[in-house]
Parts: C-alpha cells; sequence; structure tokens
C-alpha cells in the first residue's frame, strides 16, 4: 500500500531513513522506463523479492536528478536525499532503487509491466520538456489529419426503480480544425435534451496561444469562478510550456482545474475524493491507469486529495488508499519569464446551454500577470469584472527553503477584502501543512458563491518509517450558513499486503475509516467506517473455475441492518464476464442480487446490476427494486478507423497514433505483437492487430513494428515507416502482413518405398518455378514460406523431364503432400 508521499507534486521528499536490509540476490533483466507515457531509457534493471529495481545512478540520469555515490545522495529538484547503509539494494558494487523504497523515500511510483517489459515511472516532479520533438531529418511518410476527429468517448446510464424510468447520457469529442485542437462535451441528464457543456478551440505558437470558446476560467482560489463564452489570449516573453492542464484558466499552469492520474490494477474502480467529498469515479480500462482531467479545486497551494482503488465487485471498501499532494511548487516561474493572459466575452454561471441563453450572461474581462522574480519566487497580479463589479489581487508564491512553501494573497472585490496564505513544511519524518482563508461579506458576488467564507486548516503527519502515520487534523470552516470547527486525529497502518488501515476526518469532522485484510490468499476481510458501518467478506474457493463467495452486513443508524450473499467468479483477464449473483435481505424484505460486467466488443464495456432491496429497508413500503445498466464507449478515430483507446484520451496538446496489422491473404490471432514509436514509447496489439498510443507530442517519429511476438507465419512487408503527430488527432498507421505458409511431404515409388535424392519443385498457376529441392534419404521434402494460393509439386530426373506431380491448395501448413511416382527406384 502506498500512503503519505502521493503522486502530485511535493516541495521535498519526507519520509525516515529506514534502514531496510535486503538480499543482494536478483534476476538481471532489460527493462525500458517510461515516465508520462514516453519512453526515457532503456536500463538493466534487477528482478528481486522487492519487485523490478532501478539502477540509482541510471534513475537520476533520466529523472533530472543529481546522484553522489559516495555520499549515497540524490538531489531531485524537490530536495535532496541521503539514503542509509543498507536501504538501496545491493548487487556487486551497483546499487539499486526499489519500488517501495522510492515510494517512502521519494513520492515515485514504480510499476512494472511485464508483458511490455517496461517499468512505469510516476514522479512527483516535472521532467524537462524537451526543446524540440521534431527531427528534421526525418522526411513524414504519412501525415497527421489537418481536420477530423481525435478521440470519442461516450457513456449512457439507466435506472429503473419500481415503476419509474431515468437516464443519461454524456458525450466527449475531441479533434483538429484550422491549425488547432478542439474539444466538445455533450451531456443529456435525465432524459433532457442534449446540449453543448463546453466547446473551445485551442491554437498555440511557441509564445502565445488563442482560445475561442466556452470553458470555465478561475483565476485565483479567491475569486469568483466564471463560465466564459469568448476569447482568451496568452503570451510571454519565453517559450510558453506545453498546456498540460486544463483548457480554461492561464495557461501556464495556474488554473483552478487540475489532473491526477497514475497506474491502478486493470477493471478496478478508482475514486477521487477533496476533502473527504467524492469528485469523480472512473474504471480502469486495459492500459492500468486512471486519469482525472480537468478537476476543479478550491486551493492554490497544497492540495490534498484521496484516490481510493477498489476491486470492482466491491464498492464499499477500498483495496489500497493514496494520498496525492499538489504543491505550491508547479505555480513558480523561471527567473526572468513573464506570462500575460487576457480574455473578454460573456461571463456568469450558464447552466447547460452553451450561449447560455435565459441565464446570468454579462460582460466579462479578467487579465493576469505572472513573473519569475527568481528562482524560488514569482509574483501574480489580477484581475476581472462582470457587469459592474470587478475583483483585484496580488499574490506570492515561494519556497525559501527546499522543505518550505508558502503561498499568500490578497483581494478586493465589491468593497470587500479576502485573504489566503497557504504553507508547508516538508521533513524527513514528519509535515505540516496549513490553509487560512477568509473572504468578506459582498466579495463573492461576481458569482453564486457564499457571501462570506472562512477556512483556517492546520494538519500534522509523523511517518514512522513506510507502515505507519499518524496526524492531527484541525479545521475551522464556513461557507453561508453551513460551519464546522473540530480536532480529529488521523492515521495510516500498512503490514505488507495482508493489512491496511487508514482513519481522516470528513469536512464536517466525523471520522471516516478503512480497513483490510488478507490473512490467506484466497480470503478477505474489510471494513468501512463512518456514520454507518459495513463489512465485507469474500473467500475464493480452490478449484480451476475459483468461484467467489461474497458476504456483506451493513449497519449502524436508525434503518435496519442489510445482508448480501452472493457468489460469483473472478474471471482471468479485464474485458471478461464477471458476475455475482445471490439475495439480498433488510428488515422485512429479501430480494435478488445479480450483477454482471464485461468488455461487449472492442471498446464498449457494459455493466449491469438487479437489487430487489437495494437500501436498507426503514419502513414497510419503501423498498423498490433497482435495475442499473451502464454503458461505454471508448474510441480514438483514425483515417476511417475506430480503435479502443483502452480508456486513454489525448491529453491537452498531444496527439495519438493508432493503427491495425493487415494480414494479406489471411487472418491470424495477433494479439501481442509491439509497436515503439522511437523516443516516445510503445504499445502492444489486441486480438485483432489493433493499438494505440496516446498523448504523443507533436512531432515526426519512427514507428516499427517488432515481430518477436507474431505468429511464424506472419511476414511484415514494411516494419517501419515515418509518421507526423499533430495535437488534437490521431494519425493512422498501418503495417501489412503477408502469410507464408508451407507443406511437406515425400516422393514414393511404385510399391510405395521412400525415393531419395530426386529434385522436387515447386511452380505457381503460371509455371514458374518458385523453389527446389532434394528429397533427403527419407525420401522426405519441404517448402517454406510461401504465400496462400494454389502450387503445383512436380518431382522431376536429372534431365528436367517431369516424373510426377500433384496440386497443393496452400491456406495453412500442410502436410503429407506425398508423391507417387509411376516407376520403381
Amino acid at each position: 500500500m502506498r500512503f503519505g508521499r502521493g503522486l502530485g507534486l511535493l516541495l521535498a521528499v519526507t519520509a525516515p531513513a529506514d534502514t531496510l536490509l535486503w538480499d543482494s540476490g536478483g534476476t538481471s533483466l532489460v527493462v525500458s522506463v517510461e515516465v508520462g507515457g514516453r519512453e526515457v531509457a532503456v536500463v538493466e534493471a534487477l528482478a528481486s523479492d522487492e519487485g523490478v529495481c532501478l539502477p540509482v545512478g541510471e534513475f537520476a540520469r533520466f529523472s533530472g536528478a543529481a546522484w553522489d555515490g559516495p555520499s549515497r545522495t540524490l538531489s531531485t529538484p524537490l530536495g535532496e536525499v541521503r539514503f542509509q547503509a543498507g536501504e538501496l539494494l545491493a548487487s556487486g558494487e551497483d546499487l539499486y532503487l526499489c519500488p517501495k523504497l522510492a515510494s517512502a523515500r521519494l513520492g515515485v511510483v514504480m510499476a512494472f509491466d511485464p508483458a511490455a517489459v517496461t517499468v512505469r515511472v510516476d514522479l512527483p516532479w516535472q521532467l524537462p520538456q524537451p526543446a524540440v520533438y521534431r527531427r528534421p531529418h526525418l522526411v513524414p511518410e504519412v501525415r497527421a489529419p489537418g481536420w477530423g476527429l481525435g478521440t470519442l468517448r461516450a457513456d449512457a446510464w439507466l435506472l429503473r426503480e419500481g415503476s419509474s424510468t431515468r437516464w443519461s447520457t454524456t458525450a466527449q469529442v475531441t479533434g483538429r480544425a484550422f491549425s488547432g485542437q478542439w474539444r466538445l462535451l455533450l451531456d443529456s441528464p435525465q432524459g433532457e435534451d442534449p446540449a453543448v457543456r463546453e466547446l473551445l478551440w485551442v491554437r498555440r505558437w511557441e509564445r502565445q496561444a488563442l482560445l475561442l470558446g466556452r470553458t470555465f476560467q478561475q483565476i485565483s482560489p479567491l475569486f469568483s469562478g466564471l463560465d466564459v463564452v469568448g476569447v482568451q489570449w496568452v503570451a510571454s516573453n519565453e517559450p510558453l510550456p506545453r498546456l498540460a492542464g486544463g483548457w480554461g484558466g492561464l495557461l501556464a499552469g495556474v488554473s483552478a482545474l487540475r489532473t491526477f492520474r497514475g497506474p491502478a490494477p486493470v477493471g478496478s474502480v478508482v475514486r477521487l475524493r477533496l476533502d473527504g467529498v467524492v469528485v469523480g469515479s472512473q474504471t480502469v480500462g486495459v492500459s492500468g491507469r486512471y486519469e482525472f482531467v480537468d478537476v476543479p479545486v478550491s486551493g492554490r497551494g497544497v492540495v490534498v486529495a484521496e484516490v481510493e482503488i477498489y476491486d470492482r465487485h466491491n464498492l464499499l471498501v477500498p483495496v489500497e488508499v493514496r494520498r496525492e499532494l499538489a504543491s505550491t511548487a508547479s505555480f513558480l516561474l523561471p527567473p526572468g519569464r513573464r506570462v500575460h493572459t487576457l480574455g473578454f466575452g460573456s461571463g456568469g454561471s450558464f447552466g447547460r446551454k452553451l450561449l447560455g441563453e435565459g441565464q446570468e450572461g454579462k460582460p466579462t474581462v479578467f487579465y493576469s500577470l505572472r513573473w519569475g522574480l527568481s528562482p524560488r519566487t514569482s509574483l501574480e497580479v489580477l484581475g476581472q469584472a462582470r457587469g459592474g463589479r470587478e475583483q483585484l489581487g496580488l499574490g506570492v508564491a515561494t519556497t525559501p527553503l527546499p522543505w518550505i512553501a508558502a503561498f499568500a494573497e490578497v483581494a478586493e472585490g465589491s468593497g470587500a477584502g479576502a485573504y489566503l496564505l497557504e504553507g508547508a513544511l516538508y521533513r524527513q519524518s514528519f509535515e505540516v501543512l496549513g490553509r487560512f482563508l477568509a473572504q468578506g461579506e459582498g466579495f463573492g458576488l461576481l458569482s453564486d458563491l457564499s457571501p462570506r467564507r472562512k477556512d483556517r486548516s492546520v494538519e500534522l503527519r509523523r511517518f514512522f518509517g513506510s507502515w505507519l502515520e499518524l496526524g492531527a487534523w484541525a479545521r475551522d470552516w464556513q461557507e453561508g450558513g453551513r460551519k464546522a470547527r473540530w480536532v480529529r486525529p488521523t492515521f495510516a497502518l500498512s503490514l505488507g499486503n495482508w493489512f491496511f488501515a487508514r482513519a481522516f476526518p470528513d469536512q464536517e469532522g466525523d471520522t471516516v475509516g478503512f480497513a483490510s485484510a488478507s490473512p490467506h490468499p484466497r480470503l478477505r476481510l474489510s471494513g468501512a467506517f463512518a456514520k454507518t458501518q459495513s463489512f465485507d467478506l469474500q473467500w475464493e474457493l480452490p478449484g480451476s473455475r475459483s468461484p467467489v463467495l461474497r458476504g456483506t452486513w451493513e449497519t449502524g443508524g436508525k434503518a435496519s441492518d442489510r445482508v448480501t450473499v452472493t457468489v460469483g467468479n473472478r474471471p482471468s483477464f479485464w474485458g471478461a464476464l464477471a458476475f455475482r449473483l445471490g439475495g439480498v435481505k433488510s428488515g422485512g424484505h429479501t430480494g435478488a442480487y445479480l450483477e454482471a460486467s464485461l468488455r461487449v466488443a472492442g471498446g464498449f464495456f457494459l455493466r449491469a446490476e438487479y437489487v430487489g432491496v437495494p437500501t436498507r429497508a426503514t419502513g414497510k413500503n419503501d423498498v423498490r427494486p433497482r435495475l442499473s445498466l451502464s454503458l461505454t464507449a471508448d474510441y480514438a478515430y483514425a483515417s476511417g478507423l475506430f480503435t479502443p483507446t483502452g480508456g486513454l484520451g489525448v491529453q491537452r496538446e498531444t496527439g495519438a497514433i493508432a493503427g491495425r496489422l493487415v494480414v494479406l491473404g489471411g487472418s491470424s490471432n495477433l494479439a501481442g505483437a509491439r509497436v515503439v514509436v522511437h523516443g516516445f514509447g510503445g504499445a502492444v496489439t489486441d486480438a485483432a492487430g489493433r493499438f494505440f498510443l496516446a498523448s504523443v507530442p507533436p512531432g515526426v517519429y519512427e514507428v516499427e513494428l517488432d515481430p518477436e511476438k507474431l505468429p511464424l507465419e506472419l511476414s511484415p512487408l514494411r516494419a517501419r515507416t515515418v509518421v507526423e503527430v499533430a495535437a488534437g488527432v490521431t494519425t493512422r498507421v498501418d503495417f501489412p502482413l503477408q502469410l507464408l505458409l508451407g507443406f511437406a511431404g515425400r516422393v514414393l515409388d511404385r510399391e510405395g518405398k521412400a525415393v531419395s535424392g530426386v529434385r522436387v519443385e515447386v511452380v505457381d498457376g503460371g509455371g514458374r518455378e518458385l523453389a527446389a529441392t532434394t528429397t533427403d534419404p527419407f525420401g522426405l521434402y519441404r517448402f517454406d514460406q510461401l504465400p496462400a494460393g494454389t502450387y503445383t509439386v512436380r518431382v522431376v530426373d536429372p534431365s528436367g523431364k517431369p516424373l510426377a506431380s500433384r496440386k497443393v491448395e496452400l491456406s495453412q501448413f500442410l502436410f503429407d503432400q506425398d508423391v507417387q511416382l509411376p516407376i520403381l527406384f
């Protein structure tokens, strides 16, 4: 389990210097290393009991750190970490960094993919972006589409309770037009007419960017967030960084929209909590990664998030909880860089309509200047106005020491003031997070924010190795008529793979707890504790099909207890049919429980659930059976080809590469072949030969097919091509494969005896000789590397005179293609 050292941007590494005495034995293997979906290195790793470990010197090289071997000190962009004797895995004179230590000391997540022989690394700091991705000497053979779709994701839900039925749909489409990237968001909640929620087009140059359309805009955590339909323009005196965050807001990275991503087991369900409130959930596809894009957050400095990972058949108790932090350091600019942002249009709270018909759209303008004063301090000046009201602010972000971060902002609007102060102190064994926000009466009247806001919070966390975290959290907050004041303890405990527990307060101060134990590989016990409690048992029975028994007990509060007992399966791969069936009882009500999920075809994933008693009963007539259906379609479009994306879309300012392996003259199982994009990464084909590689930076790349995993009878006609990638669209690359087969047989005389040393020829339909051989002492001959088709096998004497022949219809490898001679030998 990982906790305490999140996947977000940290200012320093803060874990205790435990001494881990590991064995130095292990197996050496060569692996590819990917960071952010881009291949950054190929290294010789060490597979040990602690996982696949990377040489610490190589890790420093590709991660932007510096390694001092004599002092065992790793200098990262977030601070220095000194390893104690025995912490790093030693093999001879080489030292290796293993996944558990990387997570505890560096906040780095290392996940090994055995199918692709790849270690995927999530760093808590930003890698330097390559200045130029395009290679001038490469001339693209395949051009990126200038117009068209890039990716398409659609979700549909149907919920039937008793005699009432509700349904809703959403769709997200990305593409490219007018040399820019666009995104369209549609939804139809509860059967309403489809409406456009967002339509935005982005065009960028080296030092400028232009945005047209509608998006959510919040230039400061103190300022009112607005839906804006209009124009946004960004300019800098230095090259702009890649737009990795939301499209709205300041493109240099100070938008109130954040993105959370990381690895997770295929088929698991991931929930994202901010301040104890669930703000999003998703099912992890075959990519093995989750991604919450453009999540609105309230803070600019340290944002604390909980990422909960669930088994898809147990959504009550997570199997893992990760603490993620995004720090003020992400807002620091290089010294001398100045970024201006200007926007204007119609702003307000528009609801679902694109142009805000009947809503409160009023003339809106905003401007900001961010200026890197020094390597550790950045200044910003902010202002926005809507209608006759305005808000002005001044802020500063600083890291006076590598282990201290602070952000402060003061603002004025409508005659009222507001301030925000956030700070974080990171040390090896503890950290302190603080937030102090106050907003006067009337400050937030630009939008629907409460007229008065207050949030004072201090959290202390103490780490005892990588297995125990203890802390205390004090908070005093008010928003309109809602308020709470509390001091609560927090803790997390991880004892290997067999026990995990975490407890923390929600926004109201009520303690929320999770616990999970696996005393046996086939047995899992778990519990969730809040205002109510639930206890769950899963037992995987032995056998070839491994049926899973599960029982759940929900109790606490005023409602009747509810008990659910089911039996199901655990499929061998994601996408296969997974089901549970059984019964549920609460109070005097009893009903059936049915659940099934599977990948219907390609990128379509279906989930169905029927619960006869869907909630805990509070009376005699308050229970109505519930049927829910959900269907998700996730595809990339490339020149007429729809390819499943595996749950990964195209990020901002990036494109994608997709295609398929095409067998000429036949068909075959094409799963497992690897397609490599040099300088970025690779993808593995599915059974239909399709592949998809997401979030490739624009440029020109060599794309190569590695035929090692192909069936022996398939040979690529072209294994390498040069392609162009553009933001917002998918470039299609197909690799034609030729089906090359063979056949074998014996040459026999009139009495059926083997004839050795005679010449055997194979000719095509036009009589052209393709190959020739001589029979062995047993009269055997064999021909290989022939395309499917009709051939003639003939036996000739030393003068070339035909002695006998036969026809061969070749569609698979054939044996026993014997030729009998009319004479004795």
